[in-house]
């Protein structure tokens, strides 16, 4: 495949740093509702998502490439909130959100009989991973859809990669995944382990996740009815 450079794109990294645990996403698009999209499921927390985010601390952000330079990173940390027990707080303040988990936590502690005394905030069990679990994330987009730029042509696009980008010292940020990465693909892709991941939306049209989810699950239905007149 023939290398693009000099084009321009948005680059999401949602990652801990190398070796902090096995989770490290980078989605490269060229649209502002791609993006979204990135930022949908991210929102989801059907992977841990808030887990990563609130206890390590995760590198949430956008880096914003024009003709193929890092000209901006902008930190998703406060366009991010975590609800959780009628509480919220925005993952920028990591205080609060730390606070909520463990408030969360004591709760379910004291709820099954167990000494107060004995409760312990650093341990991460089973409890503490069902509590980040329950966690509502949300984006607050037409905030963020305002601090993006408009990106400059000629702009990335499906099928297309150029060199692996390299952040300005005024940019760099700690344990970032484009300090090892050497080429950047459109599409998203899990850098830790491997492979592509399944991108926010279907190329060339946009669409919404919950259509995608209903379509997968009348197509399970359908292959079960299919099997059902096979053993008929």
């Amino acid at each position: 495949m023939k290398i693009h450079d000099g084009h321009s794109a948005y680059l999401v990294e949602l990652s801990v740093g190398p070796g902090g645990a096995r989770w490290a996403e980078l989605h490269t698009y060229s649209e502002p509702a791609h993006v979204h999209g990135v930022l949908r499921r991210f929102c989801a927390n059907r992977g841990g998502e808030a887990y990563y985010a609130i206890s390590y601390g995760a590198t949430l952000g956008i880096w914003v490439v024009q003709r193929g330079e890092v000209v901006d990173f902008i930190d998703l940390h406060p366009f991010l909130r975590a609800e959780l027990a009628g509480e919220s707080a925005p993952l920028a303040d990591r205080g609060r959100c730390d606070a909520m988990i463990d408030a969360s936590r004591r709760a379910r502690w004291l709820a099954e009989g167990k000494d107060p005394e004995a409760f312990d905030p650093a341990e991460i069990d089973d409890v503490a991973l069902e509590v980040y679990d329950a966690v509502k994330l949300r984006a607050e987009w037409d905030a963020l859809a305002a601090r993006l730029p408009a990106l400059e042509a000629p702009r990335l696009e499906p099928g297309q990669r150029m060199p692996g980008v390299e952040a300005p010292r005024s940019l760099e940020r700690a344990g970032s995944y484009l300090e090892v990465e050497e080429t950047v693909r459109f599409g998203s892709y899990d850098v830790e382990c491997g492979g592509a991941l399944a991108g926010p939306i279907e190329f060339p049209a946009l669409g919404g996740w919950e259509e995608d989810e209903e379509d997968e699950e009348d197509e399970d239905e359908d292959e079960v009815e299919d099997e059902d007149e096979d053993r008929g």
